[in-house]
């Protein structure tokens, strides 16, 4: 539950996010006629990202033992590039919302309110690619769905986000991000290691596979604990050398890259302030 969960809060309050500040940028600028460029797009791109689900799973219906192996594997391993990706790239945005705004305000000076639509769609189904992935690549490696978590990550980043731009709620975006980052960056390297383990069970990747270590003595992963820590922090009682090796490896360079290009975005928003 714990991994769909924050996947889909995350990635909803994302897209919630965006689209708050088209909205209040046009309410600003008393262009309220073109919000329903904003909704209609946001309509399209959930449909679409409906609709891609549906073509994902009639895709992945068709496959069967080393095939579906492989395929599930796949999936695993773009899963976690794909949010790695995401949280590497905004751990790097500085003036996010000054960009949004500036797109908007292009669009309206030449009265083409499809550009805002496009853009609402996009934003929309971006976010809803990498969720359908994610739940994908979740399910896989647990055997099983989780429509509970992911749907009460949805509702709760929408309830959030209405908060938030109501003024209701304060929060810290960059903590935000930062806190759920860190906790994705973890679940995005045990599906890696759950995706090499897939290419070993089909006999791609025959190396390295004997056992690395066995605790299923202190905490076996098919327990209750043992599956909650196994879907959130990709615990393995007994990987081989190369899970292990994967799983280490792709957390130490996706949160060197995630730490660095953070650091990177403090020293340049430091030096613009010190330029002031």
């Amino acid at each position: 539950m714990i991994p769909s969960f924050l996947i889909t809060f995350r990635e909803t309050f994302e897209a919630t996010l965006v689209l708050g500040i088209m909205l209040g940028y046009l309410t600003k600028t008393r262009n309220d006629p073109y919000k329903k460029y904003v909704y209609g797009g946001a309509l399209g791109g959930i449909a679409v990202s409906i609709l891609t689900a549906m073509a994902f799973n009639y895709f992945a219906a068709g496959f069967s033992g080393q095939n579906e192996q492989i395929f599930e594997g796949s999936t695993m391993l773009i899963a976690a590039f794909l949010v790695t990706t995401m949280i590497v790239w905004m751990a790097g945005q500085r003036h996010f919302s000054d960009k949004i705004k500036e797109h908007i305000r292009k669009s309206i000076d030449i009265k083409y309110g499809t550009g805002i639509a496009l853009f609402s769609l996009f934003a929309v189904y971006r976010e809803g690619v990498e969720i359908i992935l994610f739940l994908e690549a979740t399910a896989f490696s647990a055997a099983s769905s989780d429509a509970f978590g992911a749907s009460a990550g949805i509702f709760g980043a929408m309830a959030l986000g209405y908060l938030f731009f109501k003024a209701v709620v304060k929060l810290n975006l960059a903590q935000f991000f930062k806190i759920t980052g860190a906790l994705l960056i973890l679940v995005a390297a045990g599906l890696a290691s759950h995706g090499v383990h897939e290419f070993q069970e089909a006999g791609v990747l025959p190396y390295f596979a004997s056992e690395a270590w066995n605790t299923a003595a202190i905490l076996n992963d098919k327990t209750e604990i043992g599956a909650i820590i196994r879907s959130v922090f990709g615990y393995n009682d007994n990987p081989t050398h190369l899970e292990a090796g994967s799983y280490f490896a792709y957390l130490a360079l996706a949160g060197f890259a995630w730490a660095k290009i953070g650091a990177n975005k403090i020293r340049k928003t430091s030096g613009e302030a010190e330029a002031n």
